[in-house]
């Protein structure tokens, strides 16, 4: 069996960035970290219908994994 093949998604010039904040007074350092942050246009229209539950059972087992390690954690640390 091979490996399944990922596309890479690709960016236009203004896709799935902000465009740049107004910066007020004293707030320069922050805007210039907010135009270089990327934000991600994130939808499922490229995934099959069968890779979406997949997906979805795989992200449930994931959080219920870590919600269980932090809850031991916690109780760990209360004790």
């Amino acid at each position: 069996m091979s490996a399944p093949q990922t596309r890479p998604r690709q960016l236009s010039n203004n896709q799935g960035q902000r465009p740049p904040a107004q910066a007020a007074p004293g707030q320069s350092h922050q805007s210039q970290a907010e135009s270089d942050y990327v934000y991600f246009d994130r939808s499922t229209a490229g995934f099959t219908s069968e890779a979406v539950p997949k997906a979805k059972a795989a992200q449930l087992k994931l959080e219920h994994f870590y919600k269980v390690a932090v809850e031991a954690a916690v109780e760990r640390n209360t004790r």
